[in-house]
């Protein structure tokens, strides 16, 4: 199984990093230089209909027809510090999951060089944890918060866990607490599936900047980012033969709007701009988190989409009951394909309407509109083991499935039921 493959080779490139360079080395040199942990998480989910598949990311599979799965949640992570100086430092962590693409590059989570130059400023190198929202350096440690996932409204849109290039961090004492701001740069991709096929999401360059202020009780941030899409090709990823069909002159007879359509695939402007903003108190036993984002897409294909979430958090001894409310919307109306004329020739008519359907099937594919009520617990067994259960319920409106894996498009608003079981730990 993929998710079996994953976990052997995070193992094995984990183990041959830190063996092979120093295997000649006194190992008193050694103890205080390096600092290995990790994190995993055994989840049984149960979710999905038989139209929509469940997936916490969009670079997981579906799980559909509310069936029973260890796969959707569960991956185990291995992070290795190193910390020669007090200046020079890097970390390499490598995450094993099922993903739609059993790839030994997105095994690597992190892996960086770090310079302080001083006690305020940070220099990262290489593969790191794309600052965009609250959960940006602990998104796959379940056992760093009290839900079982991050609410899907908000996360499973952010489908970006790291980039490749560089940032750099100011940090200093403010009122109470701590300001941070950080400058990125850089690139991102990731594989998702949609209608069945694999498609291949590159962005670069990317922009981003992030405002973060901290204190003993409350975490307060706001970031944003602007991103462009690859233009390695002409059109959106995944969408050229579409649109090449679109084109066709033939069809201008036929079907006049086919042309305009094929245009709304170029990547003339391929700009995202991703705004999010979050707020956190945690005192007296109280846990209140709310978090909102905005992305705006220059690129027909790529909806623009607003969405938050308000989560409250109880702790009573070792439980913490919770309940969490979150939404996301497209910002435009559904799009209608305008049908073509008839030719009068059946052969030609069959075809001309089966483009047609196409198109109307690629565009229902994006748009987003839901809510969702969830209700869960968490147990913390020991300082290191936390047990939760969580039940999901999700109002999915007419063509706005976007943010779950369609066999079909939703032609009908939908209720749905997705129950969890999480044990995290860290180590």
């Amino acid at each position: 199984m993929a998710f079996l493959r994953r976990i052997h080779r995070v193992i094995f490139l984990l183990a041959w990093v830190l063996v092979a360079p120093f295997s000649h080395a006194d190992e008193s040199d050694l103890s205080g230089m390096f600092r290995f942990s990790g994190f995993a998480t055994l989840g049984a989910t149960k979710g999905g209909n038989e139209i929509l598949g469940f997936r916490r990311e969009l670079d997981r599979e579906g799980l559909y027809d509310g069936d029973w799965s260890m796969l959707a949640e569960s991956s185990v992570g291995l992070q290795l510090d190193i910390n020669p100086t007090g200046k020079w430092g890097g970390t390499l962590q490598l995450l094993g999951k099922d993903t739609v693409d059993d790839s030994w590059s997105d095994a690597v989570s992190w892996a960086f060089l770090r310079y302080r130059f001083n006690p305020d400023w940070t220099l990262r190198v290489g593969r790191i944890g794309i600052d965009q929202y609250m959960l940006s350096e602990y998104r796959s440690v379940g056992f760093s918060y009290v839900w079982i996932r991050p609410p899907m409204e908000f996360y499973t849109l952010a489908g970006f866990d790291f980039f490749d290039g560089m940032d750099l961090a100011w940090t200093t004492p403010l009122g109470s607490g701590t300001l941070m701001a950080k400058l990125q740069a850089g690139q991102i991709g990731n594989t998702y599936e949609v209608e069945g096929n694999e498609l291949e999401l590159r962005l670069k360059p990317i922009f981003g900047g992030t405002l973060h202020w901290e204190s003993d009780h409350w975490l307060a941030r706001i970031s944003a980012s602007r991103l462009r899409f690859d233009q390695r090709e002409d059109y959106f990823p995944g969408t050229q033969l579409l649109a090449e069909a679109l084109g066709n002159p033939a069809l201008a007879p036929f079907w006049p709007q086919a042309a305009a359509y094929s245009d709304d695939f170029l990547l003339d402007d391929p700009y995202v701009h991703y705004l999010s903003a979050g707020v956190a108190y945690d005192k007296h036993s109280w846990q209140v988190q709310l978090e909102a984002n905005h992305v705006d897409s220059d690129t027909e294909y790529y909806p623009s989409v607003t969405g938050s979430y308000l989560s409250v958090g109880r702790q009573i001894g070792t439980v913490t009951p919770f309940v969490l409310a979150a939404w996301a919307q497209s910002q435009n109306d559904r799009f209608i394909v305008e049908p073509p004329a008839l030719s009068m020739y059946p052969p030609l008519d069959a075809a001309l309407t089966a483009l047609a359907e196409g198109l109307q099937t690629a565009r229902d594919q994006g748009p987003i509109e839901q809510h969702t009520l969830s209700l869960g617990m968490r147990w913390d067994v020991r300082y290191d083991i936390a047990l939760k259960a969580q039940w999901d319920h999700s109002w999915v409106h007419a063509y706005g499935a976007g943010l779950w894996e369609q066999k079909e498009t939703l032609t009908e608003d939908t209720e749905l039921n997705t129950f969890s079981l999480n044990l995290n730990c860290i180590f």
